[in-house]
């Protein structure tokens, strides 16, 4: 880490913290949407089956009529099931929807400063991750690359 980060640090204190509280709820709602956005895919699915409810069979049961109905009520029970979990995903994205935007209404003045600071912390982070992959050469390197290399007077 370096010097200017450091000040901003001691400078930004709490604003950082909640910045901190700020950016996991952000994810954590993030998350949320991607999870509610496959529980609806899977609902439509469902929905789609329904439709589809046609069965192919080789050698049709003895009772076909009872067949259907059961085909038909497991794909009722699936799309009974996936429309919970959609609707329990969907709540639990807008209860993380809220926390952010409550966040950001709490923080509405902050929001820029800390903005400011992660973005100089991530370059700065950066730098030193792009420093430490610089190949580098130790001295005793240089010194056997000088004592192999010919000189004008060696025979």
């Amino acid at each position: 880490m370096n010097r200017n980060s450091t000040d901003m640090d001691e400078k930004l204190g709490v604003i950082i913290e909640e910045a901190r509280l700020y950016l996991a709820a952000l994810e954590l709602c993030k998350d949320a949407k991607l999870e509610w956005n496959l529980a609806v895919t899977f609902y439509k699915r469902n929905l789609l089956m329904r439709g589809m409810n046609t069965v192919s069979i080789n050698t049709p049961p003895k009772d076909i009529h009872s067949f259907l109905t059961n085909t038909t009520m497991d794909v009722e029970k699936t799309i009974s099931e996936s429309k919970a979990e959609c609707d329990q995903k969907a709540q639990a994205f807008q209860t993380a929807n809220a926390e952010v935007q409550q966040l950001e209404r709490k923080l509405r003045c902050h929001i820029q400063k800390f903005d400011t600071y992660f973005e100089q912390k991530d370059q700065s982070n950066k730098t030193l991750v792009d420093q430490k992959s610089l190949p580098t050469e130790s001295v005793g390197d240089k010194r056997t690359h000088r004592s192999t290399t010919p000189t004008p007077n060696d025979p």
